[in-house]
């Protein structure tokens, strides 16, 4: 979850212990979609930097039209697009493809507009997996080195611009608790 009374703050990363192991994860969710790519080295982000991105998840919503667009966190796994739909059942047991899937997709909230400004929070769900991926990667929060590195802040690409969310409070939870 992403949550901040303000565009760019991350008040808490909610973890699920609700992990699904699943066997050869590779392909299953993207399939032939290429990676992200991020242009780092700067802290300021660049017209070029972000019409190269916006062209990518374009590309990305040619193949999917729920796409929202994508999240990357440095010195992670998580590098993913994002789906938003009518609901929340649909990604939970489909992959970014549409195609059935245990695995699912990350997806943003239906309840959330698809401009982030738009929003007083964001709320972004995906799967803890036991193989390492999906959002497996954001238990990194929890350790002190990874939440302190600065360089590890929330990169979302949207249609609408690249935003970036440092988090400033991490800790685990059920997928019961309130």
């Amino acid at each position: 979850i992403i949550k901040g009374n303000t565009v760019g703050n991350v008040s808490q990363i909610l973890l699920s212990t609700a992990d699904i192991p699943m066997a050869n994860y590779a392909g299953v969710m993207l399939g032939d979609v290429p990676k992200y790519d991020p242009v780092l080295g700067s802290d300021k982000v660049t017209s070029a930097k972000f019409q190269a991105l916006l062209a990518f998840i374009q590309g990305l919503s040619s193949r999917n039209g729920d796409t929202f667009g994508y999240i990357y966190i440095p010195n992670s796994k998580i590098d993913y697009p994002m789906v938003h739909c009518a609901n929340n059942d649909f990604y939970l047991k489909h992959a970014f493809d549409g195609h059935p899937s245990d695995v699912g997709a990350i997806f943003v909230d239906f309840r959330n507009n698809k401009n982030i400004e738009n929003n007083q929070n964001v709320v972004i769900y995906g799967h803890n997996m036991l193989n390492g991926s999906m959002f497996c990667d954001a238990t990194k929060f929890l350790e002190k080195d990874f939440f302190m590195n600065p360089e590890n802040k929330i990169e979302i690409t949207t249609f609408d611009g690249l935003y970036t969310f440092e988090v400033f409070s991490a800790y685990a939870t059920s997928q019961y608790d309130n």
